[in-house]
């Protein structure tokens, strides 16, 4: 009996051992054939995805795709969720066209993102591309629902990369990005734009009709292309740094501009401010390049000043009717200065000529005695220096009377400050005045071969 039981045990157990084993084994079939189903949905040869078939809300690309193929996803609208492993190098052209349902996006390091790769992709609303990216054109083009944008340094921004993206508030541009044409153009929402020093260039049209942006900084020594901030007419506060150059038409419209100050050495190129009727005052430094019709338009300009050693364009100002009072630095070009105004007539105030070979023209005569008693320093210092050299007094340095004649020069005013119409003769140096800038400049000369000083002027430019 006992060992009838025993058989009897020993058989279900069998059947149950069964039972678990076929669950599992069935459990693994699912579990296979779910994983060969995903993996079928994709056609890969050698690293490369030529096409997906599948209709997944959710994709994971295999590991080991080294580059996405041309509009193997275009259309997909369905899909909600691509998750795209490091392997990855290159997406092609066009590759996610159209995929209207996906929503968060991340691009690991160094993908190079094809021509039209997301383009239409209006559900993405957050966006990470990683460091050293190069963005192809149009790549996120009409991708109205990104809100927001991180940008890694290095990088290329590709022709028409992200226009027409009106949901993007925010935009930080990194260090060492290059901005190509067209690349944020039309988005409407962005309102406030820093471009660093080392972002070296700007395409064109790269922000044109971007109207939302208000403040506008850019960095020292950027290259602006020609309409990069054509229309934009929000911007109310603009800082531009010293050097660099900007293109034509580049602030063309943008009427809520109040107020320019142009730094040092800025090329300035053809109708760069035309027509921002907004700009009631403008400032120009120093060593600045105006170029043909500047600011051509500008019919709200009631105040300017121009610095010395600038060149101004022919038409440079042409059309600015509201200008009343230009005041400018002596020695300035008078006649490229008309040619400027072709048909304004404004009042000039022409600054005093101060003749200084040693020194910036900052300190006014009311301080004359203590000029005095600089240059009887100066001349004291000379003679010792004299002796030093030759202990009898007959090293010949210079006369004692031309040492004399140059030192009295320092910050003495030879010409006053002027005020006429700009096309007066008035604001001209008389035959008189003119002498006195040669015998100064020749001076001058003689100075700065005698005189070893750090920041030895330059000599007096005679009117053009």
């Amino acid at each position: 009996m006992s060992y009838v039981l025993w058989i009897a045990m020993i058989a279900l157990f069998a059947v149950f051992l069964l039972l678990i084993v076929n669950i599992d084994i069935k459990a693994h079939i699912r579990a296979l054939k779910k994983s060969y189903d995903r993996y079928k949905s994709f056609k890969i040869r050698n690293g490369f995805l030529e096409r997906y078939y599948g209709h997944d809300p959710i994709v994971v690309i295999p590991d080991g795709v080294i580059s996405i193929g041309e509009e193997v996803f275009k259309g997909c609208t369905g899909l909600a969720s691509i998750t795209i492993p490091d392997s990855v190098t290159s997406i092609g052209y066009g590759a996610f066209h159209g995929c209207t349902g996906v929503r968060h996006l991340t691009i690991a390091e160094g993908v190079v993102v094809g021509h039209h790769a997301f383009r239409g992709c209006k559900g993405i609303t957050q966006l990470t591309i990683a460091e050293g990216e190069t963005i192809g054109d149009r790549a996120f083009y009409g991708c109205t629902g990104i809100t927001q944008l991180t940008i890694a340094e290095g990088g290329v921004v590709g022709y028409h990369a992200f226009y027409g993206c009106t949901g993007l508030t925010e935009l930080a541009i990194p260090e060492g990005v290059t901005i190509g044409d067209h690349a944020f153009q039309g988005c409407t929402g962005i309102t406030e734009l820093t471009i660093p020093d080392s972002v070296t260039r700007i395409g064109y049209g790269a922000f044109a009709d971007c109207t939302g942006v208000r403040h506008l900084t850019i960095a020292e020594g950027v290259t602006i292309g020609a309409r990069a901030f054509l229309r934009c007419t929000g911007i109310t506060q603009l800082t531009i740094s010293e050097g660099g150059r900007i293109g034509s038409e580049a602030f063309g419209g943008c009427t809520g501009i109040t107020k320019v100050t142009i730094p040092e050495e800025v090329e300035i190129s053809i109708e760069v401010f035309k027509n921002c009727t907004g700009i009631t005052a403008l400032e120009i430094s120093e060593d600045v390049y105006i170029g043909w019709g500047a600011f051509n338009g500008c019919t709200g300009l009631t105040e300017l000043a121009i610095a010395k050693w600038v060149t101004i364009g022919e038409d440079g100002f042409y059309q600015c009717t509201s200008l009343g009072e230009v005041h400018i630095a002596a020695g300035l070009d008078l006649f490229k200065l008309r040619r400027a105004f072709p048909r304004e007539n404004p009042s000039v105030t022409r600054d005093k000529i101060y003749f200084q070979p040693g020194g910036a023209p900052k300190v006014i005569r009311a301080k004359e005695a203590m000029h005095r008693g600089f240059v009887t320093l100066i001349f004291l210092c000379l003679k010792r220096f004299s002796r030093m050299i030759d202990p009898e007094g007959n090293t010949d340095v210079l006369p004692e009377e031309m040492v004399l004649s140059i030192m009295n020069l320092v910050y003495k005013e030879y010409v006053g400050e002027r005020v006429a119409p700009l096309r007066s003769n008035l604001l001209m140096l008389t035959a008189d005045e003119i002498a006195g800038v040669i015998k100064y400049n020749e001076l001058k000369e003689l100075y700065s071969g005698f005189v070893q000083h750090t920041a030895v002027s330059s000599s007096v430019q005679l009117d053009g």
